[in-house]
């Protein structure tokens, strides 16, 4: 009777284990999904991140002014693809990427809807400091 009552139990731990990595496995798959339609376009042959592989792709977003260390850059917004993975992934905003003067990648965000990129954004989206006037200027 107990060989038979240890022989169901490893039965169910087998199966609760085969459950539990098949998740695993459902959600790494999501994860390279959704990233792999995310992920910034390419540049024909050149292997490089532009502006104007972006706009191709997502001539639909609006460019926002931002700045990036001081150099003014251009922020889009993507879109969440209408995926499988993105029932699993469940991000909470849209992709980001910003962009220089001359259209280069400079950085991206694969979720804009929380963690790194709503700090980034809030220091980045101010303009730079103007400069201070000099008290001589300032006098008649």
């Amino acid at each position: 009777m107990k060989t038979r009552k240890l022989n169901g139990c490893l039965l169910w731990l087998f199966v609760l284990a085969l459950v539990v990595a098949a998740g695993l496995w459902a959600t790494f798959e999501s994860y390279k999904d959704y990233y792999a339609h995310v992920r910034p376009p390419v540049t024909g042959g050149t292997g490089e991140n532009d502006r104007a592989a972006f706009l191709a792709a997502y001539s639909h977003s609006e460019p926002e002014r931002v700045f990036l260390e001081g150099e003014e850059c251009v922020l889009h917004f993507g879109h969440v693809p209408d995926r499988w993975s993105t029932r699993i992934v469940l991000p909470s905003g849209p992709p980001a990427y910003v962009f220089d003067r001359f259209g280069r990648l400079k950085k991206w965000f694969p979720d804009t809807g929380e963690g790194d990129f709503e700090a980034w954004y809030r220091t980045a989206a101010r303009s730079p400091a103007a400069p201070e006037p000099h008290a001589e200027s300032a006098q008649p």
